[in-house]
């Protein structure tokens, strides 16, 4: 599925501006509230919290401050400039799927990778060609530590920005939801559709995020051999304790 192109649709490009001036102002509000909110929400995925509690946590936290009703009203008057809130918000997330919607589209996409079958092997031979022309010196210049270092700063930068999109999406919307300032039919796709989607969004870049982060060290030489002797011991050890007994 394709992300829709925003400036053959102003009214859509609108929304989307409106939708994410109103997670600026979560963001920006959670923020001035301290680190710790975000900190916390961090710290709940890491301990195995659904991202969407760790969500509705932070929004009980805030709605619990003397500046909650501030955040309610600007929130309100951000969406209140919003035609389809819904839309808005599926835009966005389908900008956030590298997968381009294929988890979250799987029918579509089989439909229409059937009809685009001829087009994609078309296109990768032209991949190939290219890989082979100057695919050997980009693997050689990655190859290196510091390129090594290079991919893997470039890689967490980007999920964590996209993280803490997600993060700050999965706030709005169970403050939405919390507060009642959508529509009842924008609030049932939020609930239903767009929720579990900017969840499993979350899940991704948190993970990747971590993984870009932690330093990873080549495993020692013999480690292999070593892993191949501690599966054979369970099954070596009744045939020793047979011979034992044999030789008794």
């Amino acid at each position: 599925m394709e992300t829709p192109i925003l400036r053959e649709d102003p009214s859509l490009c609108r929304d989307v501006l409106g939708l994410m001036r109103a997670a600026a102002l979560v963001s920006a509000h959670g923020r001035a509230l301290g680190p710790a909110l975000h900190t916390d929400f961090s710290r709940a995925l890491s301990r195995l919290v659904s991202p969407d509690q760790a969500a509705r946590a932070v929004v009980h936290a805030v709605l619990q401050e003397d500046s909650a009703s501030e955040l309610t009203q600007e929130v309100a008057a951000c969406l209140q400039h919003v035609g389809d809130v819904a839309k808005a918000l599926e835009v966005l997330i389908i900008s956030l799927e590298l997968d381009r919607g294929i988890v979250s589209h799987a029918e579509e996409f089989e439909t229409s990778s059937s009809s685009s079958s001829s087009s994609t092997s078309e296109a990768e031979m032209h991949t190939t060609s290219y890989d082979l022309c100057v695919g050997g010196g980009r693997k050689s210049v990655f190859a290196s530590p510091l390129g090594i270092s290079v991919v893997a700063v470039s890689l967490n930068q980007m999920a964590q920005t996209r993280f803490d999109l997600t993060r700050d999406l999965l706030v709005l919307q169970q403050l939405v939801l919390e507060c009642e300032s959508v529509c009842a039919e924008a609030a049932a796709a939020i609930h239903s559709a767009l929720l579990p989607r900017t969840v499993v969004m979350a899940h991704c870049y948190f993970v990747l995020a971590w993984l870009t982060e932690t330093v990873a060290s080549a495993p020692p030489p013999n480690s292999l051999e070593q892993g191949e002797r501690r599966k054979l011991l369970p099954f070596s050890c009744p045939v020793l304790i047979k011979v034992r007994n044999f030789g008794k």
